[in-house]
């Protein structure tokens, strides 16, 4: 799977254009009813290959035509959908986990 490059391919259909492994896997997301990624924690935000598929996922962002600063996913103007993120990370004090943290889980 390759990473977004930018290049606006998908600004009309939302079909990205790029001919990867990611275009199994676009048939996948539509059709489900909510998506939990699980990653572990690289240098304070999940791998990069999360990263990529996330950046991927761009094809289905609709923009304002007059404003491209105001957008939504196409999941929430088709009626939603839902979506987890799970990220483990060594570091025990929750100022020292950058963008991961949401919520910290202990064990005592």
């Amino acid at each position: 799977m390759k990473g977004c490059t930018g290049c606006e391919g998908c600004r009309d259909t939302y079909k990205c254009v790029i001919n990867d492994d990611m275009q199994k896997i676009y048939p996948l997301l539509i059709e489900s009813d909510a998506i939990i990624f699980g990653s572990p924690t690289y240098f304070y935000n999940v791998t990069a290959d999360v990263k990529a598929f996330i950046d991927r996922c761009y094809c289905f962002e609709v923009m304002s035509k007059e404003d491209r600063s105001l957008w939504m996913g196409i999941n929430e103007v088709l009626g939603g959908r839902y979506a987890a993120v799970i990220a483990v990370c060594e570091q025990h004090s929750s100022e020292d986990m950058g963008g991961t943290q949401v919520k910290q889980w202990q064990n005592h």
